[in-house]
């Protein structure tokens, strides 16, 4: 593999370093509201602490009492999960047995979040005045160009509009997985093969990306990937695929023993109030027939022709962006993504990154080395998302955060071609003045639309706000027998979710009805039809991985019929969610006529 060094500033350097760390994150910060007030340091929602207290108690499953379930935590064999991985609670954890090792209950997340913010930053600087020291010559210029580049990340048009919105732990798991996901990169730019013990390292490492959000893999693979094209040994390619295999092993490993399948992150599984949603990610859904080039509009509109907002409300509207779909999907746009601006950047990078190398010939200078590695990370990865995306029943705007990783292997790239290129004729500065200050004044003019479209929205509170919220009042709760039947109150139970997609009142179902049963013997449903005599729809229940078709249907009067389903011998005890799909997929936003109506359910003889 061809390697290189990257000079390393001197301390008086790396003090001002620290510095523009310190001040960006804290511009970032301010501007983007994560942290208002003073003490307004503790995000308002807890689930990364209770996976963390979770460690510290020595388990994975955050609770046990299924009346602390909550939005999309999943309730499988007994035990509570969250969905948003395990490297964040684990980068948190130290923090956590700090403030309960001088007695405080917990540390300020927010907090946590500008330390790691700062130290990416940190870690940015060194390796970007590595990279510009072998471009300019005038130690200013290096500089100036280390810190414009170091703006023109942490302020991106898609990282900044996500830190203005409510930023609870949908959008914190994105961050996050921006920051170890940009990580690699440098992280890949510095490995070198004489050294086999950090080359196997780093390839377990992005084997591991996994534990931050899975679609951070995309980042894995391309590392990988562009580092095995460097290496010349076969031997130490196959060792650097099987530490790869292993990072994902044990990724899988725990997802088997947190939601019973190696290859499931618990969003087949997790309790949702829309009935839609859980059709669509328990059973089956329509955008999967859609062609590829209408998927390819759809996903490329999504990316760079910023679409309008909507809202919870308005989940599966019609024509609100350009390239959309007419087929059903789940679509949930709340923050700006990539723009036309941001394309051309991508166009104009990779042409230039590849011509570099196809004129490079033999000559393998320290620049072309760089560029190689950052063209194959970004295209790769790029490439993987938009695989992973293209067919997904679900998009976000927050997913399309997903991207900015790549984007900013662009931006680099786009910096680091251009100073070949025009490196024998002495104007490799003042082209990279131009570029730095193009990039500069785009973010910048990104930030001031961001600010004057509207105001931060994050979610904050201050400790004794949390304090209350982290000991909620118990309420006495009644405990889940052997049946539900109409007109019964099933917000007595406790259970979030339960119920959903049932009328308890009129009996009218949507297309997934979701209950939560206890020590499950059978499933037995009665149900009221009037058309035809029959059950107008083929039912199916899906419990945990298994779905399962009626074993019996008998008739109890003419107009009513009582449906029964078997059960695997591994769901008789405990609680577990029951997904019931009612409706074929071709009907799945209709609700259900006078002709179904679910009377009653019961599980049990006890």
């Amino acid at each position: 593999m061809d390697n290189f060094s990257l000079e390393k500033p001197n301390r008086k350097i790396q003090f001002f370093f620290a510095f523009c760390a310190l001040a960006l994150s804290l511009l970032f910060f301010h501007s983007t509201g994560l942290i208002g007030k003073w003490g307004e340091w503790y995000s308002q929602s807890q689930i990364y602490r209770y996976q963390t207290d979770a460690f510290l108690d020595g388990h994975l499953s955050l609770f046990e009492d299924p009346t602390r379930m909550t939005y999309d935590f999943v309730l499988y064999n007994g035990k509570i999960q969250q969905i948003w991985g395990l490297a964040v609670p684990m980068l948190r954890l130290p923090f956590e047995i700090i403030a309960k090792v001088t007695g405080s209950v917990f540390f300020p997340d927010r907090i946590v979040l500008f330390i790691y913010t700062a130290g990416f930053l940190f870690f940015l600087c060194n390796i970007l005045y590595g990279l510009f020291k072998k471009i300019f010559r005038n130690e200013f210029s290096v500089l100036l160009g280390t810190v414009a580049v170091c703006f023109v990340i942490t302020f991106m048009q898609p990282i900044f509009a996500l830190a203005r919105t409510r930023f609870i732990i949908y959008e914190e798991a994105i961050y996050y997985a921006y920051l170890f996901s940009f990580i690699s990169l440098f992280w890949l730019l510095l490995v070198k093969s004489e050294s086999r013990r950090g080359v196997y390292i780093f390839a377990l490492s992005m084997g591991l990306l996994g534990f931050v959000r899975p679609t951070a893999w995309a980042y894995g693979i391309s590392s990988v990937l562009a580092l095995c094209l460097m290496l010349r040994n076969k031997r130490t390619i196959g060792l650097v695929l099987l530490c790869f295999i292993l990072g994902f092993s044990a990724v899988f490993v725990t997802n088997y023993n947190r939601f019973g399948n190696l290859i499931e992150f618990g969003h087949a599984l997790n309790a949702d109030t829309d009935p839609l949603n859980n059709y669509q990610l328990k059973f089956t859904y329509p955008f999967k027939t859609e062609t590829l080039a209408g998927a390819t509009r759809e996903l490329f509109g999504a990316v760079f022709l910023a679409p309008d907002f909507n809202n919870n409300k308005t989940l599966y509207k019609t024509e609100f962006f350009s390239g959309q779909s007419k087929i059903l999907r789940w679509r949930n746009f709340y923050s700006d993504t990539f723009n036309i601006g941001h394309l051309a950047l991508i166009i104009i990078s990779g042409l230039l990154g590849m011509w570099v190398l196809i004129r490079k010939k033999h000559n393998h200078s320290n620049i072309t080395i760089l560029i190689q590695r950052v063209l194959v990370w970004s295209l790769v990865s790029s490439f993987c998302l938009s695989v992973f995306y293209l067919y997904s029943p679900s998009i976000s705007s927050r997913y399309i955060v997903d991207f900015a990783p790549a984007m900013g292997g662009f931006i680099l790239l786009i910096v680091l071609s251009l100073s070949y290129l025009f490196r024998k004729k002495g104007k490799a500065p003042l082209v990279m003045f131009f570029v730095l200050s193009v990039l500069f004044c785009g973010t910048l003019y990104g930030v001031r639309r961001q600010i004057e479209k509207k105001k931060p929205s994050a979610r904050h509170i201050t400790f004794q706000e949390a304090y209350t919220s982290w000991f909620p009042k118990i309420k006495p709760y009644k405990q889940i027998n052997n049946e539900y039947s109409l007109a019964e109150n099933l917000t007595k139970y406790g259970v979030y979710a339960n119920g959903s997609g049932w009328n308890i009142r009129t009996g009218k179902t949507k297309s997934v009805v979701l209950l939560f049963l206890k020590d499950i013997e059978y499933v037995r449903m009665l149900i009221d039809h009037e058309k035809d005599n029959s059950i107008p729809y083929e039912l199916e229940i899906k419990i945990g991985h298994v779905y399962i078709l009626p074993t019996q249907i008998k008739k109890v009067d003419e107009n009513s019929s009582e449906v029964t389903f078997l059960i695997p011998e591994k769901f008789k005890k405990g609680y577990w969610p029951v997904f019931l799909r009612i409706l074929p997929i071709e009907k799945i936003q209709e609700e259900t006529g006078e002709e179904f109506k679910l009377v009653k359910v019961w599980w049990n003889d006890n």
